[in-house]
């Protein structure tokens, strides 16, 4: 019994894996699909899930694919922009903590001229 189950399963994820391959082909890809994928996308995109799925996805006949170099291309100056700024607060963090290092380390009759330069300004 437990083998039955686990063929029916198995049949399931792969029929599964087919309809959802066969339905997102053209998202991946400019080539046609192959011909079992077809066979597939043809019995599968008339059904009510089949529908569903395909405006969910925004999914038809003149679909076109998604430019992987580009969205590669966003997602790498996302990064790079992100890093930059991190770069750019842990700079400023650590000025921040030298100056007031060097400020203590100051006799207290520099400290004074230091704070009154800086209020003056």
């Amino acid at each position: 019994m437990r083998t039955v189950i686990s063929y029916a399963l198995a049949f399931i994820v792969a029929g599964s894996t087919a309809a959802f391959g066969s339905m997102i082909w053209p998202k991946v890809t400019s080539r046609p699909r192959p011909q079992p994928l077809t066979y597939v996308y043809e019995h599968v995109k008339d059904t009510s899930l089949g529908k569903q799925f395909s405006q969910t996805l925004g999914i038809d006949e003149l679909t076109k694919p998604i430019d992987l170099s580009v969205t590669a291309a966003s997602v790498a100056g996302a990064v790079v922009d992100s890093v930059e700024e991190q770069a750019k607060n842990m700079v400023a963090s650590q000025i921040g903590t030298q100056l007031i290092k060097q400020f203590q380390g100051l006799p207290d009759k520099e400290k004074l001229r230091v704070q009154e330069n800086i209020c003056k300004q």
